[in-house]
């Protein structure tokens, strides 16, 4: 009883404890608040509703007052940082791609488990500000999917070396930890770490406090299996899973959505006041098309056979020759080959160009490719919008494409809504660039700025395809048409890695040889020296031997007269 009591009591403490500090800082914040300038409205949310949130600062900090300084600070850095303004679209394709980052799989206790591949990372300090970017994008993707929930770190140091070791990047990794995500840390993982870098992690640990420094753990391939079960745990590291890293899409997308969708501003998903306060209004992502544009989407000859795909008839369950009919008319409205349908703007050609087609797939997400193509002698910058953001994630959104270069743009349309796709609408926005684009802030920059008239718009309508209607369709010419497209262009991608490896292989070879030559060269000047050294040396003794010999012989010619 005395023990339950004593929980009790303590519950109570820090329940007032997180009552205060929610009081104080809003009494004594509450003119930027107002004003706007030092925090975002959606963290000024979560300090009025969101208890754990404000506990967390209370267990990262000895005390109430240290809390509350941790608390204004961490706000402001959110603020500055813009961390509500890093999504998944906002960053660079290549970073993904690499798979040096990812999330992926729990430990024993329930932590999701963000990987770090240390081989797959270069130090680079012009790319330095990206990958802090990064890493906040993964560390509030966790959080934020993961509430009130800790994560564990897994540095995999397997054939890594000094080369790939970045201490600011870590020392940026610890500071998050520290001072940003309070109580997020429940273990850093450092997996088979090479002995020269047992210097580089002495120093490391000297940027943690006392408590925290338990909190990395050194294992090896035995060890690591008493954090992470083997069925989560990698076969390169002694487990079972067999998981390879890909990208699109990203490993962890089996989670629930999180609170900024890919392909949506951040603003969308809710309504925030000046005051901090949130209403939940899902009406305000809708984006509505005006049909009286000069590019506008080519309509279907039929929009009921388009739309009855999936629907039943009202008399009843259709017969199945019904149902064929149903189908073939579905699919003469609808079935032309990617290329025929493409549409050829100014600035981009588009494929398809009318219709965005999503088979039915129940219980899973259906994916479809836009491909777009820049046509132009010049940088084309691109943008994806739809009426729907709720139902898809575009991947990538946004971005600049090269002269004569396609980019394809993956549309997934989540499971429950392909009921509703005749409805949703697509408008690809396109436009010239003069400038080099260096990073997504200025591709932004480019958006605000950019001229009414200097901006494309092409618009495609969606539809939804029953799996007997899409299996009609690929037994078609056309059907076979885009099936051979799709192989050409997975061709394409394969030879375009092969060549990238071939050409990495090459500079490496080419670096190889030219140490070689150096080293041959050395060992030239160095034999030559040695043979010199020699030659020189021994001239002396030589000499002196003559002497010797002659005065000899002289002295016996004495003797024998």
């Amino acid at each position: 009883m005395t023990n339950m009591a004593e929980v009790a009591d303590g519950l109570e403490d820090r329940k007032a404890q997180i009552r205060e500090l929610r009081e104080r800082f809003l009494r004594e914040q509450s003119d930027a608040i107002t004003q706007n300038d030092l925090f975002d409205p959606r963290d000024i949310a979560k300090v009025r509703k969101d208890d754990e949130y404000l506990q967390n600062f209370l267990l990262a900090r000895p005390t109430p007052e240290a809390a509350y300084d941790m608390l204004v600070s961490a706000l402001k850095w959110r603020k500055e940082f813009g961390v509500y303004d890093i999504s998944e679209s906002s960053l660079p394709v290549s970073m993904f791609e690499k798979g040096a980052m990812f999330a992926h799989n729990e430990d024993k206790e329930g932590h999701a488990i963000l990987v770090f591949v240390a081989k797959l990372h270069k130090k680079d300090s012009s790319k330095y500000q990206e990958l802090c970017r990064f890493l906040v994008f993964w560390l509030e993707r966790l959080s934020t999917r993961n509430p009130g929930k800790q994560m564990t770190i897994l540095f995999d140091m397997i054939e890594s070396g000094l080369g790939n070791m970045d201490m600011d990047f870590i020392r940026f990794l610890i500071n998050c930890f520290k001072n940003y995500f309070p109580n997020k840390l429940a273990y850093l993982l450092v997996y088979e770490m090479p002995w020269i870098l047992n210097t580089a992690w002495k120093i490391i640990k000297t940027w943690l406090p006392p408590d925290s420094v338990k909190k990395i753990k050194f294992v090896n391939r035995n060890e690591i299996q008493q954090y992470i079960a083997p069925d989560q745990l990698a076969t390169r590291m002694g487990g079972m899973d067999t998981f390879q890293y890909t990208y699109p899409p990203l490993p962890d997308d089996d989670l629930p959505n999180p609170s900024t969708p890919r392909g949506t501003p951040p603003e969308s998903p809710n309504m925030v006041r000046a005051n901090g306060e949130v209403t939940n209004n899902p009406s305000t992502r809708k984006v509505t098309f005006s049909a009286d544009t000069k590019d506008s989407v080519r309509r279907r000859h039929s929009d009921s056979g388009a739309a009855g795909g999936d629907t039943k008839s009202d008399k009843g369950p259709l017969t199945p020759p019904s149902r064929h009919r149903q189908v073939q008319q579905l699919l003469s409205s609808s079935k032309r080959s990617a290329e025929t349908t493409a549409h050829q703007g100014q600035l981009l050609k588009i494929c398809p160009g009318d219709m965005l087609e999503f088979v039915n797939a129940e219980g899973a997400e259906v994916q479809q490719v836009l491909t777009l193509t820049n046509t132009t002698a010049g940088t084309v910058a691109f943008k994806v919008k739809t009426t729907s953001p709720e139902k898809y994630r575009v991947r990538p959104s946004s971005g600049p494409i090269a002269p004569g270069v396609s980019v394809d743009v993956n549309v997934f349309l989540q499971p429950g809504h392909q009921a509703s796709t005749s409805r949703d609408k697509f408008l690809v926005l396109s436009m010239e660039v003069q400038q080099e684009v260096k990073n997504s802030a200025e591709l932004t920059a480019l958006w605000k700025s950019a001229a009414k008239g200097s901006v494309m718009e092409h618009r495609l309508r969606c539809t939804h395809l029953t799996q007997e209607a899409a299996e009609l369709q690929e037994a078609t010419p056309q059907g076979d048409m885009a099936r051979l497209q799709k192989q050409v262009r997975d061709l394409a991608m394969t030879v375009g890695t092969i060549s990238s490896t071939s050409q990495r292989l090459e500079e490496n070879l080419s670096q190889s040889l030219r140490l070689q030559k150096l080293l041959v060269v050395l060992l030239l000047s160095l034999s030559l020296v040695l043979i010199y050294l020699l030659w020189s040396g021994g001239d002396s003794p030589t000499c002196d031997t003559a002497s010797v010999t002659q005065q000899a012989a002289g002295h016996a010619a004495h003797h024998s007269l």
